[in-house]
């Protein structure tokens, strides 16, 4: 599965997205019949046992909730880099929207519905058996098309991963991306995931979801600085020429950006809920964590204030000569 997820993310973006469009189109196909399946065949009285609203278990579930979104924000370039450039933003929002809130609605609810009305903890299980009500070996098949569909994610994260990498190192030594830099940057990502896959004990869940926690906290504050750079800063104009050149307008730091990142990060301790640490204000809430709505407004509200005083006029004259350099390229 690795060596398949590495020559697919070697040959790079076109392929990636062919393999995702494709695998989109049998797994909506394949979960549409196992939802059908589910609600002919399941009755899931447990879910309705105890229908009492508690908010502690409503922030709990929103935490998790909006952990699957903000997750996919290191996506966003990935999958957008070479779209065309007349492609309307509200296009653009809409199908990713629909394809990141469209399917968690409807496969965390299919899952706790599967919870609710089957005595099997064990996920796969459950799907095969749901899946075999309606057809005969079908849920057998719907548990082996999620092999493909998981090559198809890992080969995205050897390549974003690979990106990130050298845009990380290009931060402080300069990198002529090219063929040689992809292959060593996505075979060298490869080789980390399968020595961690090796040696992660059994009993590993709790762990991971204590990583996915920590990811998600990393993550909050640095999708907040991006989307109040985007919409409430430059409103979407950059020069882009400018962004790969260190002696650019926008340098090789954003100071403004690194500091909004770490209070936001800072004011997201309090109410972080972990396995091996609890802040005073989640354990006031019952357990609840909403660190991400704290460090979402926080760093969003810093780098704003940070950045009321920037120079946009200069800016403009570099995002002018950036389209020109540009559009005198592509011709």
């Amino acid at each position: 599965m690795i060596a398949v997820a590495v020559l697919i993310a070697v040959i790079g973006h076109d392929l990636l997205h062919t393999v995702q469009r494709w695998l989109t189109y049998v797994m909506i196909s394949v979960f549409a019949v196992l939802t059908v399946s589910a609600l002919l065949t399941l009755q899931a009285d447990s879910a309705l046992a105890d229908p009492q609203f508690s908010w502690s278990a409503f922030l709990i579930q929103l935490s998790a909730a909006a952990g699957y979104q903000i997750s996919y924000s290191v996506y966003v370039s990935d999958y957008s880099r070479y779209l065309p450039h007349q492609t309307p933003s509200r296009q653009v929002i809409f199908w990713t929207y629909l394809g990141a809130a469209g399917s968690a609605l409807w496969l965390m609810s299919l899952g706790a519905f599967l919870a609710s009305a089957l005595p099997s903890p064990d996920a796969i299980a459950s799907v095969r058996e749901v899946g075999n009500r309606v057809i005969p070996g079908f849920g057998t098949f719907t548990v082996l098309i999620a092999v493909p569909a998981l090559v198809g994610i890992m080969a995205v994260n050897c390549y974003g991963a690979m990106l990130t990498g050298i845009s990380a190192i290009d931060g402080f030594k300069s990198i002529k991306p090219n063929l040689k830099s992809r292959v060593c940057g996505i075979v060298l990502v490869a080789v980390v995931i399968f020595l961690i896959a090796m040696n992660i004990p059994e009993s590993y869940l709790g762990s991971f979801n204590t990583f996915v926690l920590l990811m998600l906290y990393f993550l909050v504050p640095w999708t907040a600085v991006n989307l109040a750079d985007f919409y409430l800063v430059r409103k979407g104009r950059y020069a882009i020429s400018d962004i790969f050149n260190h002696a650019g307008i926008y340098g090789r730091w954003s100071s403004a950006g690194l500091l909004a990142y770490f209070l936001g990060l800072l004011a997201m301790v309090p109410f972080m809920s972990l396995s091996f640490f609890q802040g005073p204000l989640s354990q006031a809430l019952g357990g609840a964590d909403i660190a991400f709505v704290v460090g979402l407004a926080v760093a969003a509200l810093v780098y704003w204030a940070l950045t009321r005083n920037l120079d946009l006029d200069a800016e403009r004259l570099a995002i002018q000569a950036s389209e020109q350099q540009l559009e005198g390229g592509a011709q």
